[in-house]
């Protein structure tokens, strides 16, 4: 489900993006876009401000003279002209040269204005003799996406140091999804340098959109039926070091005539409740007859439907002829065999009716949807739907396009910030609690045996488990490798987090009942000891030290009210056994330092326990954050926390017998178990740590 979230956070350098969604009446065709017109501005567009005197800053690769946005919401489209004039002050610069236009011609339709070339006193017009070439090329097939996009590209010849470009460019949009509405972001400003910067906003009565700039954006000249932003010699964006995303959106305007999300989903129900209208076919219906065969538990109904749905079903994104927000039927993606998230979904939540178990899809930003509240009521923001399920009085979210993401029983709260229902009469954005994670995401094991001798290569054993989505992801890009593929991928992702670690052989594997990816690594690492029989040897152990919290500090120059977040959903887990010789020297015995500690800081639980026995130094140490962003003033109350924090590595040594316990980190706890005698996959109780 592509959409324009990507508004909130990126722009060309000139401030040029296609962030603007508008909607057409369903009784009007889509207007033929596969050719590119060359015409003057529509009448409606005002002409182009002077720039601005300040002086460029030294060094400065290019200077913006202009850079004008000029949206216009009519009855039945949206038009956006976007325009720019610029000064190249460096061979750098040239490369601004190279002009590109992308839109989608099921939905829209693009005119090029202008392409002028100022050059001491005399103005060149680059379309005299010289013209865009249009190619359609999709760009993400690789990632499974077909979007009809057409790309127009015209490389200015005869370029110079000194010259000015000025292009100007118009597309007028329908959105064959929905009827009469205007929505739409617009960044302003991301040149971050001197210039002139403008955006207009002009509507011709019959819709009246609601607007709104970000913070930093001067406020808007109101007239009859427009606004104007204007905003000079902007400067540097200063973004808010480890806010939440909220915080951070910048230089943006918005507008939509939503009043509310209730109407948004009410309007994006319509939409789904079409593609699902209709007879599912005999297959599915055969399907879901075996399904009901084989449990009568709801949730195990639930996670074979969800299975169906994403093995039989390839994902392939669908953004033809304004695809990106309406579902394919059913009947039509079973014939295809293949749909994306929409088309998915709209399958699942039909089988799951049939079978009687209560749902409903909801959309959601696939980043989290954190800046989504604060924004205007509108469909642009979200990027996936899946479905939600109500089976025995608590929610389960069902994703069908992450394959292996099934076993409803282990799933872990929802990372989403945001949620809103599709239903008939509407439904309100929902904002779950933070809740978390009741199990590790990533459990790292690794056994060192020294026992041959401390002056030979130590066998190692090594293993990653990855949990819940992290697991579903891990096999959903490793089942997608040829054998050979995956070990080179493993190998490298070896190398990476243990390059200590001489690999000898690596693998993986898929334990789908507790959606888990296992892996392994097998191999030697060189002898690191120091000291000698005599002496005695010591050594710093593996997976025994933490990362220190991390310190929130922000400069004099940022906002220091500001909330921190937090990693999350973030729970892990490693554990170590090392496992050496009795010592040569009758007169030592082994001994260790690893304090164990049991602290929260910054609302993270961070807990290590260590103890030695049968000459196997055994250690398990955890993470776990349990809450998703601190205020300013618990993010003061952490940092002075973090010098009390002992995060140090451990250490393993000989020291003479009648020292022996002195310097071990000793606990009263149960003994922790040794790796090969638990099923990690299964039980982390011994990832457990609290006191």
């Amino acid at each position: 489900m592509r959409t324009i979230e990507t508004a909130l956070a990126v722009g060309l350098a000139l401030g040029f993006s296609n962030p603007v969604q508008a909607a057409g009446r369903n009784d009007l065709q889509p207007p033929v876009g596969n050719t590119l017109r060359y015409e003057p501005a529509p009448d409606w567009v005002i002409a182009a401000m002077p720039g601005t005197t300040t002086a460029t800053p030294p060094g400065a690769p290019f200077r913006v003279i202009y850079s004008d946005q000029q949206i216009r919401v009519g009855s039945d489209r949206i038009e956006r002209h976007m325009a720019f004039r610029v000064r190249l002050l460096s061979s750098q610069a040239l490369s601004l040269g190279a002009l590109r236009l992308e839109w989608n011609p099921g939905s829209q339709d693009v005119s090029v204005n202008q392409v002028r070339v100022y050059r001491e006193g005399e103005v060149i017009d680059v379309l005299a003799n010289n013209r865009f070439a249009v190619i359609q090329r999709e760009q993400n097939l690789e990632a499974s996406m077909l979007t009809g996009d057409l790309t127009a590209a015209l490389q200015i010849p005869g370029l110079q140091v000194g010259d000015e470009i000025e292009f100007a460019t118009t597309i007028r949009e329908r959105d064959v999804a929905f009827r009469n509405r205007a929505y739409g972001l617009q960044p302003m400003a991301f040149a971050e340098g001197v210039g002139a910067n403008r955006v207009r906003l002009v509507w011709d009565g019959t819709r009246v959109p609601h607007y709104r700039s970000t913070e930093d954006i001067p406020a808007g000249e109101v007239r009859e039926r427009e606004v104007i932003w204007r905003f000079d010699d902007p400067g540097k964006v200063l973004a808010i070091d480890g806010a939440p995303p909220r915080f951070n959106v910048r230089r943006l305007i918005e507008f939509s005539d939503f009043q509310t999300w209730r109407e948004v989903s009410a309007e994006v129900f319509q939409l789904f409740a079409k593609a699902a209208d209709g007879p599912l076919g005999p297959k599915i219906e055969a399907e879901i007859t075996r399904i009901m065969a084989a449990s009568d538990d709801p949730l195990a109904r639930a996670s074979l439907a969800l299975r169906f749905v994403q093995e039989q079903i390839r994902y392939v994104y669908v953004g033809l002829n304004g695809a990106n927000y309406r579902p394919t039927d059913v009947g039509v993606t079973w014939q295809n065999r293949f749909g994306d998230c929409k088309a998915k979904s709209v399958m699942l939540l039909a089988m799951l009716t049939r079978m009687g178990i209560a749902g409903e899809i909801v959309l959601v930003q696939s980043q989290g949807g954190d800046v989504i509240p604060s924004r205007l009521p509108s469909p642009a923001l979200f990027d996936h739907a899946i479905v939600r399920a109500s089976i025995a009085d608590r929610s389960y979210y069902l994703d069908a396009t992450l394959d292996g993401d099934r076993i409803l029983p282990l799933q872990e709260p929802t990372p989403y910030r945001a949620i809103l229902p599709l239903r008939a009469s509407g439904a309100e954005l929902e904002q779950p609690p933070f809740r978390p994670s009741t199990r590790p995401g990533l459990i790292g094991t690794v056994d060192v045996d020294w026992r041959a001798g401390l002056d030979q290569p130590a066998k190692v054993t090594a293993q990653r488990i990855a949990m819940g989505q992290n697991g579903a992801v891990f096999h959903a890009q490793l089942a997608g490798l040829s054998p050979d593929q995956a070990e080179r991928a493993l190998r490298a992702y070896w190398a990476n987090e243990d390059g200590w670690i001489d690999a000898q052989a690596v693998s993986w594997r898929y334990d789908e009942a507790r959606s888990a990816t296992i892996m392994s690594i097998t191999g030697t690492t060189k002898p690191d000891w120091e000291g000698d029989d005599k002496t005695g040897h010591s050594q710093t152990t593996p997976y025994a030290g933490s990362y220190p919290p991390p310190l929130r500090k922000r400069p004099d120059n940022q906002m220091q009210s500001a909330p921190w977040i937090n990693s999350y959903p973030n729970y892990r887990c490693f554990v170590a056994n090392i496992r050496v010789p009795r010592p040569s020297n009758p007169k030592l015995t082994w001994d260790f330092t690893a304090d164990p500690y049991d602290v929260q800081i910054g609302r993270v639980h961070y807990a290590r326990r260590s103890e030695l026995r049968d000459n196997i130094l055994r250690t398990v140490k955890v993470s776990r954050t349990f809450q998703a962003e601190l205020t300013a003033a618990e993010a003061t109350k952490a940092n002075a926390a973090i010098p009390d924090f002992n995060n140090l590595t451990g250490q393993l040594f000989e020291v003479r017998a009648a020292r022996q316990g002195k310097t071990a980190a000793t606990t009263a706890k149960a003994t922790i178990p040794l790796i090969e005698e638990v099923d990690w996959t299964a039980d982390s109780t011994a990832c457990s740590l609290s006191e």
